[in-house]
Parts: structure tokens; sequence; C-alpha cells
């Protein structure tokens, strides 16, 4: 559900919050988020790959 969604992305550390909501919900592409954090593409994309994983293992754990 919507709620659930929320509540693991208030769970998750700030910094992967933030580049999931940009990512997701403000639809940018990586290049503009790397950009507006003043990161490299490279680092940001490998950040969102840690926050993607650390999402669904809090999602999957607050199913149990």
């Amino acid at each position: 559900t919507a709620q659930k969604v929320k509540d693991v992305l208030l769970s998750l550390r700030v910094d992967y919050r933030e580049l999931l909501l940009l990512k997701y919900v403000d639809k940018k592409k990586v290049e503009q988020i790397a950009a507006e954090l003043g990161r490299s593409v490279k680092s940001v994309e490998s950040d969102l790959f840690r926050a993607r994983n650390a999402f669904r293992e809090a999602y999957l754990a607050s199913e149990s």
C-alpha cells in the first residue's frame, strides 16, 4: 500500500531516501540528479543501486 511505501522510505537513510524521491517521484534522470547534488554520475548510479536494495530489504522485512 501507499502508506507502507511511505513508512519504508522514512526508515531509509536520508541520502538514500533523497535519491529515490528525485529519481522515482520527481522523475529526474541520473545526470540531472548528479548535477543538482554536485556529484558524479557514477556515484549517483552506485548509491541508487544501494538505495533500491535497502528499500527492497526494508519492504520485505516489513511484510513479515
